[in-house]
């Protein structure tokens, strides 16, 4: 639980609250935003997973046409039950979400998200799969869409990740993700608004470690 306070001397006074401190951040990549970070008193457990072909230099990403991110380009993702094996729980949203069977996949970051009026923040273990078996495909939820790694030298011709059509924290961490760095990040984000899930980014922190 975090209420707002200062953190203890247990945590980095450079690390949002929140966030493990297990291992010494090597970088700050990105931060801004002003006031203090937003209090919760709790957390939900959630995965993101994202599909990343370093040789054709392609990511592949999810638009939701139905369900929370709405008419956003997305990670595959879905929550962690309770005792459940998070990396299992990974490849099933994949393969439920994608069509995709994840064969080498690795947790490489981890989110705190909180959003204001919301007591809840999502804790969010990320993952990258470099191989797996089967095609992506649609479903009546989301479609699946590769777009050229921000973060690869291979020319793909496929599109540029269309940040404008993602939740504003992503452009911060995505390139982390395909450059295959372990990150750790905190993004505390407006209350939801007409027509969108969350409000704008209020406040950011993202660092490799």
């Amino acid at each position: 639980m975090y209420n707002g306070s200062s953190p203890s001397s247990d945590f980095d006074e450079d690390v949002p609250p929140g966030l493990e401190t297990t291992a010494t951040f090597a970088k700050v990549t990105a931060s801004g935003g002003n006031g203090p970070w937003l209090p919760y008193t709790g957390k939900a457990l959630f995965e993101n997973v994202i599909p990343v072909d370093e040789k054709q230099g392609k990511v592949l990403l999810g638009f939701r046409k139905a369900g929370f991110g709405c008419g956003k380009y997305n990670p595959f993702s879905g929550p962690i039950p309770l005792g459940g094996d998070i990396a299992r729980t990974a490849r099933a949203d994949l393969k439920a979400q994608s069509g995709l069977d994840a064969v080498d996949i690795a947790k490489v970051g981890k989110l705190i998200l909180v959003m204001d009026q919301n007591p809840i923040a999502l804790d969010v273990d990320v993952f990258r799969v470099t191989s797996w078996k089967g095609e992506a495909s649609e479903n009546p939820e989301i479609r699946p869409m590769w777009f050229a790694s921000p973060t690869s030298q291979t020319q793909s011709g496929l599109p540029a990740i269309p940040f404008d059509s993602m939740f504003p924290q992503d452009r911060y961490w995505l390139p982390l993700l395909t450059s295959g760095k372990y990150f750790i990040g905190r993004a505390d984000l407006g209350a939801p608004q007409a027509e969108n899930d969350v409000g704008p980014i209020r406040r950011y922190w993202f660092a490799t470690i």
